[in-house]
């Protein structure tokens, strides 16, 4: 059949239908203004938000929550931190320079997921809360010059740090004597930093900082961290360097319990922590500390393959309760 061009208004014949009832064809307004703001949208490789930003991936754009590149950016075997944290607030955190406290997501996320990823940049943490892990949990970063955590400004006295009244960056919720707790096995931290937030020119007895507190945990592993005052090399953190001697304060990894008498008890014991570093702090590893762990026995704590610089007491146990620890290769 020869080509037939229809207006508006005629009468299909069932010739053209194959046998099917007559129809009449009818035009629809084209709306071009809507075609010519999609065609835009869709030439636009610039902003996330557009059409073109939803095809494929482009790491360098802040994809709007829910859209598919957002999806492939916090996707993985675990649980991308960046899923709860509005889209607005990537940019500073990738930057190294963002205020944005994200104590309560990333224990809401442990809870919830276990396992937590956090992508590379700087997560302000409140110490007076702290990270708080719990029994199975995982928390895991890009890489120990990449992945920041830095709590702000604030601490505790040494009585309020023995209490768990605040102080601690990374810690578990426990509850002193008489009170009692609930055991929490298997925690593992890797490829992330705690750069600690101690005053760069003064001592401070009210506001010490503890970077990663295991007291009253059981069966730990630490693993490619780096804790202190002093940051990262490389990394994404721009921090100003303490004045020479300032950067002794506060500690950097800390293990310990309570006497197994104690109504609070709820073990303490079996960790490892190795190809880790501490870089400014008074003490950089403590195993029972006499002020924050009275009649402490951490029993079997391996120490393999750290690097300590810079404090005052590089590598302690004090207290005479303890048995089984292995210290290697460590400088």
């Amino acid at each position: 059949m020869a080509d037939t061009n229809f207006i508006n208004g005629t009468v299909i014949e069932p010739a053209w239908l194959n046998d099917v009832n007559d129809a009449t064809y009818t035009t629809v307004p084209a709306n071009t203004t809507a075609i010519a703001a999609l065609s835009s949208d869709l030439s636009n490789s610039a902003n996330a938000l557009k059409g073109a930003g939803q095809v494929g991936i482009d790491w360098s754009l802040l994809y709007a929550q829910n859209t598919t590149g957002w999806g492939v950016r916090t996707a993985g075997q675990s649980y991308n931190i960046l899923r709860s944290i509005p889209v607005a607030e990537w940019a500073a955190i990738f930057a190294g320079t963002s205020t944005y406290d994200v104590t309560s997501i990333i224990n809401t996320a442990l809870s919830t997921y276990k396992d937590v990823f956090l992508p590379a940049g700087v997560y302000s943490v409140n110490p007076d809360t702290g990270i708080q892990v719990v029994a199975g949990c995982t928390l895991r970063g890009a890489g120990k010059n990449k992945t920041i955590i830095y709590p702000v400004a604030q601490g505790g006295t040494t009585s309020e740090l023995a209490s768990y009244t605040k102080g601690s960056v990374i810690r578990r919720t426990f509850n002193v004597a008489p009170g009692t707790n609930s055991y929490i096995n298997d925690v593992t931290l890797c490829d992330f930093a705690v750069v600690l937030n101690h005053p760069i020119a003064s001592v401070t007895t009210t506001e010490i900082q503890i970077g990663i507190d295991m007291r009253n945990i059981t069966r730990s592993i630490i693993e490619r961290v780096h804790v202190g005052n002093i940051a990262p090399l490389s990394g994404t953190l721009s921090k100003t360097s303490p004045t020479s001697g300032y950067e002794c304060q506060g500690y950097g990894v800390v293990y310990g319990n309570v006497s197994s008498s104690a109504s609070s008890y709820c073990g303490g014991e079996v960790h490892t922590i190795k190809e880790s570093s501490v870089w400014g702090a008074y003490k950089a590893i403590a195993q029972d500390d006499l002020t924050l762990s009275p009649a402490s026995g951490a029993h079997a704590i391996r120490v393999i393959n750290c690097d300590l610089q810079t404090a005052h007491h590089l590598l302690v146990q004090e207290q005479q309760y303890t048995t089984g620890c292995f210290w290697q290769g460590n400088i």
